[in-house]
């Protein structure tokens, strides 16, 4: 079963604050006393007169501009009018509708860096709380506490320093030890505590149960803190988590998840908290919920086997996994099927990650009492109120002493004269930015005056333009590019997709037009353009081979969700090479790549067959396309609603048929295509049974070739075989590609690849090789396999591997 499209659409285009201030010099030894404070908050109040004020002037240029900007939007669109009107192009114009556009677009933008500029020097509530944790006095005595790392802070966003490294800190709760940590500083705002870190294979990661526990390696190197600590740290307080990844080919992800929390030994650690995630990796972690924590000697999955064992790796692991971010270091791809560091949805199962690192960090904010905030999430410590400063003479909690501050004072006026003079020069950056984009606007509203009072002519659709790209708005124009048209051709315009300039080659939306035509239809093209229509073979050739084009295919199910494919080069041949594909490169986006593999293919229909499957894909699939063997996409096929029975389209199965459907095994979503586990069938069959299958799916039983042939033609699919001994012993052997070949071709195995698992490969070397029952020798030995080895297989001469042994196998496609 398969969702069909509802709306199909293809388009061409042509291809034509941590504002980081630190003092170096020793700050100045002030005694200061009791008036040391109103020093502070003179200061403080020049500051904040001068940026308010400031603020104001800022505030009054920018809406200026906005307001000029927006008669200059106007003028755009009143030009472009008179481009249609006249007949000119905008060159001839002297002014590009699309230059002005363009510089627009650029000062918006730099009108939006300064006003982001703008909120990030201290505004007039942030010069209330200005920073005081680089310094600390005791009431008691006047000495000054410098904070180094052997200081115990409660969490890594409360160490007052910017620089990542090794500190000691202590949660209030449940800690009755201070821990040693490594803090990340630099990622984001800071304040993260790094769990894992793997970045060079240094540090053997499998490892028992008590190793993880209590964690192992070096916080400078590879290492892992210990599920006991991590679960202390995450039951303190809520906790995010972010996981850092990156490839070998240099490429960088992330995953993000607003909550993480585990449980502790006697709940086995279990994952019990995995919010929501964000980020660029994909999410292969939240289907982990729930799950206890397992290494090779502690079995806590639910798998009937030991998926760490399996996966060389210590994980959440469920039956088994999407992430084993503590499985082997490999380096790139690998034919090792998940037993590597890996993130499944970032580069898949068979591709071993070079970094990973694995940070949580308190993901909340508070108010602690009036004036003072802690703001643990951003990796703020702490922040006073100079109002209630003097008003309260500060907190008793913080046993700060007015009379006895007078060198921290120091620290804060030398950090009050550094802000003051950063103030001044980011206002003198925002003054040159700002007479930059007036002069700007001041150009465009000169050139807008310079050309509006051309002369108006008549301009309509029947007109002849060079492209879409030159026409004014979607709709059907008559184009006529350089070469090779004799004659100008009628097209539908798109300028609605992102800038524009789009050839629309193809549109379905309402199954109103019949798709299901001989060749000279779809070459000459057929339909409306104001409806559902082909633009036609022959129009598509001559405008791709007149210049590089790209593709894009948009695409709409009947549940409303939209997708699109796009390729950076299309090209198709001439008919005497049947319109062949012969340039289809650069795949991005959403919807997966389901026509690439047809490069090189040519066009078919149903009077037409070029396609390399004995029978007619046009006529199977009822369609026309650059089929092969068959099809991955089938954009010209029936048009149905959502659901269907009828498989890819074409009904190369008369009827529905009935599959074992294998949910349980790793992510679902099998077909089961063999199964044996009693003996209480007969497998010693002729070839006929063999083709058409046999047994009961509730039991014992074999598919059918004709079905597997049918299935793995379709589309790629992979191949699992699992096995189990008399002694309890289960292993596996897994396949990428599997195919097999038709009753002709005595379903020859035609792909066999890749091989992983843990059973040993038996299998690779039947490529190539025919189906034999004891009715059907298509083997290569002298004598009858089939006969001689009371079986039916895919024998050579003759086996390295046996139905008669086989657990159970199942098919699934290949998640692309």
């Amino acid at each position: 079963m398969f969702r069909k499209t509802h709306l199909l659409t293809w388009i061409l285009l042509y291809n034509v604050f941590k504002v980081q201030s630190e003092a170096t010099g020793t700050p100045s030894s002030v005694s200061l006393n009791g008036f040391g404070f109103e020093l502070v908050m003179a200061k403080l109040q020049i500051l904040e007169h001068h940026l308010v004020e400031s603020n104001l002037q800022t505030e009054e240029k920018i809406t200026i501009m906005n307001s000029r900007i927006d008669n200059l939007v106007t003028a755009v669109e009143n030009l472009a009018w008179i481009a249609q009107q006249t007949g000119e192009t905008v060159h001839q114009l002297g002014l590009s509708a699309r230059h002005i556009a363009h510089n627009l677009t650029v000062i918006q933008r730099d009108l939006t860096n300064v006003v982001a500029e703008q909120k990030l020097l201290v505004t007039n509530n942030q010069l209330r709380q200005y920073q005081l944790f680089q310094s600390s006095c005791n009431a008691s005595n006047g000495t000054i506490n410098f904070e180094d790392h052997r200081n115990v802070y409660k969490s890594c966003n409360k160490v007052p320093f910017t620089a990542s490294g090794v500190y000691n800190i202590r949660p209030e709760k449940p800690f009755k030890q201070p821990i040693t940590v490594l803090c990340d500083q630099e990622y984001e705002s800071g304040g993260w505590i790094v769990i894992q870190h793997r970045f060079d294979g240094s540090t053997n990661f499998y490892r028992n149960w008590d190793e993880y526990k209590n964690g192992f390696g070096n916080l400078d190197g590879e290492f892992w803190l210990g599920l006991d600590r991590i679960y202390q740290l995450t039951v303190s307080q809520p906790h995010e988590l972010v996981v850092l990844l990156e490839d070998f080919d240099g490429n960088k992800t992330f995953a993000r998840y607003d909550q993480f929390e585990i449980s502790n030994e006697s709940g086995k650690y279990a994952l019990t908290n995995i919010g929501e995630y964000s980020g660029t990796a994909g999410d292969s972690l939240q289907n982990a919920k729930g799950m206890k924590f397992s290494t090779y000697d502690s079995d806590n999955d639910v798998w009937n086997d030991n998926c760490a064992v399996s996966y060389t790796g210590a994980w959440w692991y469920g039956a088994c996994h999407k992430s084993n971010l503590n499985g082997k270091y490999l380096r790139g791809e690998t034919k090792e099927y998940a037993t590597s560091m890996g993130w499944f949805t970032f580069r898949g199962h068979h591709y071993a990650l070079k970094s990973s690192k694995m940070m949580i960090r308190p993901n909340y904010c508070f108010i602690l009492t009036s004036g003072i905030m802690f703001k643990t999430c951003l990796g703020i410590v702490l922040l006073i109120s100079c109002d209630g400063l003097l008003a309260q003479n500060v907190s008793n909690s913080f046993n700060w002493g007015v009379e006895h501050c007078g060198y921290a004072l120091g620290l804060v006026m030398n950090k009050l004269n550094l802000l003051d003079h950063h103030i001044i020069e980011k206002e003198v950056q925002m003054e040159s930015k700002l007479n930059d984009l007036s002069s700007k606007i001041d150009s465009l509203m000169q050139q807008k005056c310079n050309t509006t009072t051309l002369p108006v002519f008549n301009k309509t659709k029947d007109d002849v333009y060079s492209s879409c790209r030159k026409t004014p708005a979607t709709g059907v124009y008559t184009i006529q590019p350089e070469k090779p048209f004799k004659e100008p051709i009628t097209v539908l315009c798109d300028q609605e997709y992102e800038s524009g300039g789009w050839i629309v080659i193809q549109h379905r939306f309402d199954g109103s037009t019949n798709f299901y035509r001989n060749w000279k239809e779809y070459k000459n093209g057929f339909g409306n353009l104001d409806g559902e229509f082909w633009l036609g073979l022959d129009r598509i050739y001559q405008l791709t081979v007149s210049q590089p084009y790209e593709l894009v295919v948009l695409l709409e199910d009947f549940d409303g969700n939209k997708t699109f494919a796009r390729y950076d080069q299309f090209e198709i041949a001439d008919e005497n090479q049947m319109y062949m594909l012969s340039k289809i490169e650069g795949f991005s986006g959403p919807a997966g790549d389901s026509l690439g593999n047809v490069k090189g293919m040519k066009f078919s229909t149903l009077d037409s067959d070029n396609d390399t499957w004995k029978d007619s894909c046009a006529v199977t699939y009822t369609g026309a396309w650059w089929y092969s063997a068959c099809h991955a996409s089938n954009l010209n096929g029936q048009y149905l609603r959502g659901e269907t029975t009828e498989y890819a389209t074409g009904m190369p199965f008369k009827e529905p048929i009935t599959v074992l459907c294998d949910q349980e095994y790793e992510s679902g979503g099998w077909i089961v295509i063999q199964h044996r586990f009693d003996g209480s069938t007969n497998f010693y069959r002729n070839w006929k049974e063999y083709k058409n299958g046999f047994g009961n799916l509730d039991g014992e039983f074999w598919l059918g070739l004709d079905r597997i042939y049918q299935l793995t033609v379709s589309q790629p699919h992979e191949l699992i075989v699992m096995l189990e001994d008399f002694d309890g012993n289960k292993t596996f052997a897994r396949y990428d590609h599997f195919e097999i070949g038709d009753e002709d071709q005595k379903y020859s195995v035609m792909k066999i690849e890749k091989y992983s698992g843990t059973a040993g490969d038996a299998f690779s070397g039947t490529k190539s090789v025919k189906f034999s029952t004891f009715d059907a020798d298509n083997d290569t030995w002298d004598n009858h396999c089939a006969v001689k080895f009371t079986g039916a297989w895919w024998y050579s001469n003759c086996h390295s591997r046996y139905i008669s042994f086989l657990y159970s196998g199942a098919i699934g496609t290949k998640n692309y």
